[in-house]
């Protein structure tokens, strides 16, 4: 896995096994568009956006930003659900 820039704008590209996730940075947002991702690759993902591991209780990571808190599950090299990774993304305002 490995982040490409392109140099539109901020829009980037972020190449994982699987797919291409398609996002666009501004200094405040970060917008995710279509992809598959691991608990792991979603947890780099989130703290680039600000959030921060809060505690690990087993195989669940807490992300905390500002006052909201939410569970990342971390399954090795399983991806996460389609809409569990929706739902996280919507918690985390990145959708």
């Amino acid at each position: 896995m490995h982040v490409q820039a392109e140099s539109e704008a901020n829009d980037q590209q972020w190449v994982t096994d699987k797919t291409t996730v398609f996002f666009h940075l501004t200094n405040t947002t970060l917008r995710l568009y279509y992809f598959y991702m691991t608990g792991k690759e979603l947890v780099k993902l989130l703290k680039k956006s600000g959030w921060r591991v809060v505690r690990i209780s087993g195989s669940h990571h807490l992300m905390q930003k500002d006052d909201k808190t939410v569970p990342i599950p971390i399954h090795g090299k399983k991806d996460l659900g389609k809409g569990l990774l929706n739902t996280i993304l919507k918690q985390t305002d990145l959708k």
